[in-house]
Formats: structure tokens, C-alpha cells, sequence
């Protein structure tokens, strides 16, 4: 059996310190503090304008989705303050349609307690006839059915 012998790790030196074709070698950063950070842009990401360039047509006709967009969300908006506009219009006319629900059941209450009023006037009453006529003998002859014109 052969015996490996073992790579050094730092055989290689890291990514980061290699120099690009698009970054010159003496223009790397001193420290770590002064390196570019991961979410920066490269120069190999294309720049909005050169999409733009690239595909206008693509780019207008997604500005005009954006557009639409904003324009759906815009008019939604005015429809649900319309919608919120006729409910207030419509619990306005329920409150009134309950005032005025009120108004007539305090006059059905008013009536009705007069009609009480009245058949205690008159149960009195004829309480009063009947303790008349339990005093004469028509009162039993009446309801034998013996009381003839």
C-alpha cells in the first residue's frame, strides 16, 4: 500500500482574494471593513436601464401591469368608500324606520291601555248589574230560560 500524503489547505488562496477581470489588483479593499458586501451589485448583474434597453417591450408592458395594478387598488378602494358611503345612507333610514317603529308601538300601548281601561269600566259595571239582578228573581228565571217578553 501507498501512503497519501496529506494537501495543505492553504494550497490555494480563497475566492475573495483573487483578483477579476473586472476589478484591477491593486484596487482590492485594505480591510475587511472596506470589502463590498454580499447584496452589492456586481458589474455582472445588468442595471435596469440596460433591461430596459435590452427589452422594451417586456419593460413597457410590465409597467403597464404595474399600472394596472395600482389603478385596480386605487378604484377598489373608492368602490368600498362608496359601499361604506350607502350602508351609513341606509342605517340613517333604519334608525328613522326604528323611530318612527317606536312612535307606533307607544300609541298601540297608549290604546290598548285605554281599551284595559275600558273593560275594567265595564267589568265593573256589570258586576254591579249582576249584584242587581242576583237581587230580584228575573236573574234565575232568566237562566232557566222562564223569563218570556
Amino acid at each position: 500500500m501507498t501512503a497519501t500524503t496529506p494537501i495543505p489547505a492553504a494550497a490555494e488562496p480563497p475566492l475573495m482574494d483573487q483578483p477579476t477581470d473586472a476589478q484591477p489588483a491593486d484596487s482590492r479593499p485594505a480591510s475587511p471593513a472596506e470589502a463590498p458586501s454580499r447584496h452589492s451589485s456586481s458589474p455582472a448583474a445588468p442595471t435596469l436601464r440596460s433591461q430596459v434597453a435590452e427589452n422594451p417591450l417586456a419593460s413597457f408592458l410590465g409597467a403597464i401591469i404595474v399600472a394596472l395594478l395600482v389603478s385596480m387598488l386605487a378604484t377598489t378602494n373608492i368602490r368600498i368608500n362608496r359601499l361604506e358611503d350607502r350602508v351609513g345612507a341606509l342605517e340613517a333610514k333604519f334608525d328613522q324606520l326604528d323611530a318612527k317603529i317606536d312612535a307606533l308601538d307607544d300609541k298601540f300601548e297608549a290604546k290598548f291601555d285605554a281599551l284595559d281601561a275600558k273593560f275594567d269600566e265595564m267589568n265593573l259595571k256589570l258586576t254591579a248589574l249582576i249584584a242587581k239582578l242576583n237581587a230580584t228573581d228575573d236573574v234565575d228565571a232568566a237562566i232557566e230560560g222562564r223569563l218570556t217578553g
